[in-house]
């Protein structure tokens, strides 16, 4: 009896200490043709859960993160959105400057992952992921 219920102790903690495993995402991100440095990948999953990225100064990602940086997306389909970093200049003259618009370098359409049309399947043994943004 006491084994059964250690046994069934077990396989409790196994079930509830196992969750889905995440899977490392990695590519580039593109606007005509050209590599997209400095941007947020946004992917919302259909279930609502979200995996991010920062672009590189080459337009690549690879540290995607869902809970803890880089622990990379969970399996599934996602809807991926891509926004700038931050509209802030970089050098600041005053504190004017931080009420200065800038010019986004993505695209309006795509900043929204229900507008952008940017789609990626999330799988073991994926290949990298390339999202090419156009005019």
């Amino acid at each position: 009896m006491k084994l059964r219920f250690a046994l069934l102790l077990v396989l409790l903690l196994c079930i509830i200490g196992c969750g889905e495993s995440k899977i490392p995402v990695s590519g580039s991100v593109l606007y005509n043709s050209q590599p997209l440095p400095n941007v947020n990948v946004v992917m919302i999953r259909t279930d609502g859960k979200v995996a991010s990225a920062v672009t590189d100064s080459s337009g690549n990602f690879a540290s995607v993160t869902t809970d803890a940086p880089g622990d990379g997306a969970l399996a599934g389909e996602y809807k991926v959105g891509v926004t700038p970093i931050s509209s802030v200049p970089d050098e600041q003259s005053s504190a004017d400057s931080y009420a200065i618009p800038t010019k986004s370098p993505v695209p309006q359409s795509y900043m929204s992952a229900e507008s952008s049309g940017l789609k990626v399947v999330v799988e073991s043994g994926m290949a990298p992921v390339k999202l090419e943004l156009k005019d």
